[in-house]
C-alpha cells in the first residue's frame, strides 16, 4: 500500500460509493490519514443519498444503485418485478417516457429471462406478449442499448452481431 495517492484514487471515485468504501477500508488498513479516510467515507454516504443515477424514475420504482455488478446479482425488493413490469407496460409506449425507463428494462427483462423463460429461439415477440406492448424491433435493441449503458453492461459481440436478447438471458443467470 505504500506509494498509493489515496487523494487521486478518492477524486477518481467521486460518485462512485463501493469503491469510495474500498478506499476507505485500505486507508485504515495501512494506518494512512483519518482525514482521508474520513472523507472517502463521506462522499460514499453522500452518493448513496444523492440523486439515483439512473434518474428519478428508476429511483422511484426502487431499483437499486448500479455498483458493476452482472444484473443477476443485485436483488429486488418483493413486489419491486411486478412494479416494473406495470410501469413498463402502461408507459413503454410513450416515445417521451421509453429512454428513462431503459435501465428498468433491462434489469425487469433479464429478470423474466430467469424467472419465466421457456427456452426455445429468444425472441422480442416473447417480452412483447407479456407487457401487452408492440414496438419495432429498432426501439427494442435501442432501449436494451441504453439500459445496458446505464448499468455498465458489456454487449455480447458474436459473429452475428450485438446478441441483446441472449445478454438479457445471460444477465438474469439463464444458461
Amino acid at each position: 500500500m505504500e506509494g498509493r495517492d489515496f487523494k487521486s484514487e478518492i477524486d477518481a471515485a467521486q460518485n462512485d460509493p463501493v469503491r469510495l468504501r474500498k478506499i476507505a477500508d485500505d486507508i485504515h488498513a495501512s494506518g494512512g490519514s483519518r482525514i482521508l479516510m474520513i472523507r472517502a467515507i463521506q462522499l460514499a454516504r453522500a452518493a448513496d443519498s444523492g440523486p439515483h443515477p439512473l434518474g428519478k424514475t428508476c429511483g422511484d420504482l426502487g431499483l437499486p444503485r448500479p455498483t458493476g455488478l452482472p444484473l443477476y446479482r443485485y436483488k429486488l425488493a418483493p413486489g419491486i418485478f411486478q412494479l416494473i413490469e406495470a410501469k413498463l407496460a402502461a408507459n413503454l409506449a410513450s416515445d417521451l417516457l421509453r429512454p428513462s425507463l431503459a435501465p428498468a428494462f433491462v434489469m425487469w427483462a433479464a429478470d423474466w429471462f430467469r424467472r419465466s423463460y421457456q427456452g426455445g429461439m429468444q425472441r422480442w415477440a416473447d417480452i412483447e406478449a407479456v407487457l401487452k406492448l408492440q414496438l419495432p424491433q429498432s426501439e427494442w435493441r435501442a432501449l436494451a442499448d441504453r439500459g445496458f449503458d446505464a448499468w455498465g453492461v458489456e454487449p455480447l459481440i458474436t459473429a452475428h452481431g450485438n446478441q441483446r436478447l441472449s445478454n438479457l438471458a445471460r444477465h438474469g443467470s439463464h444458461p
